[in-house]
C-alpha cells in the first residue's frame, strides 16, 4: 500500500500543475495579442509615413490600420461600421463614409484578422459607397 501512495499525485501537486498550465496558456494568448498589436502598429506607422500623403489632388484616403480611421472603442470583429474616416492630410474637408453613404441596412463590416492578419472592411452586401 505504501508503494501505491508514492506513485500517486497529491491534490496539492495536481493543483500546482493545473495552475502552471493555466499560466502558460494565458501567457501564450497574451503574447499573441501583443504580437498582433505590434504588427498593426508597425503597418500603421508605415502607412502614415508613406508617399500617399504627398500625392497632390488626392480626394480621399481610407485606411484600416490607422487609429484615426475608426472609433477605436467600437471595433469588434464582424461589427457594422458606423463611420470610416478619411485620413487624407492634404484635404481640409474630409470625405468620411457612414450611414448616409451606405444606408442603414447595408453597412460594411469591420474584420480584425482578414489579410495577412491585418484588419479589413468587408463590403459584401453594401449597395454603393458614394
Amino acid at each position: 500500500m505504501i508503494k501505491n501512495l508514492k506513485k500517486t499525485f497529491s491534490l496539492i501537486e495536481l493543483s500546482i500543475v493545473i495552475l502552471i498550465i493555466g499560466l502558460l496558456v494565458a501567457g501564450i494568448v497574451k503574447g499573441q495579442d501583443l504580437y498582433n498589436k505590434m504588427k498593426i502598429s508597425s503597418v500603421a506607422s508605415l502607412t502614415n509615413n508613406s508617399i500617399v500623403a504627398a500625392i497632390s489632388n488626392l480626394n480621399a484616403w481610407y485606411e484600416t490600420t490607422s487609429t484615426e480611421s475608426f472609433y477605436q472603442d467600437n471595433l469588434f470583429d464582424g461589427q457594422d461600421l458606423s463611420i470610416w474616416r478619411d485620413i487624407n492630410p492634404t484635404r481640409s474637408s474630409k470625405l468620411n463614409l457612414g450611414k448616409n453613404n451606405f444606408g442603414t441596412g447595408n453597412l460594411p463590416d469591420y474584420t480584425k484578422n482578414c489579410i495577412n492578419g491585418l484588419p479589413c472592411v468587408d463590403f459584401n452586401g453594401t449597395l454603393s459607397v458614394l
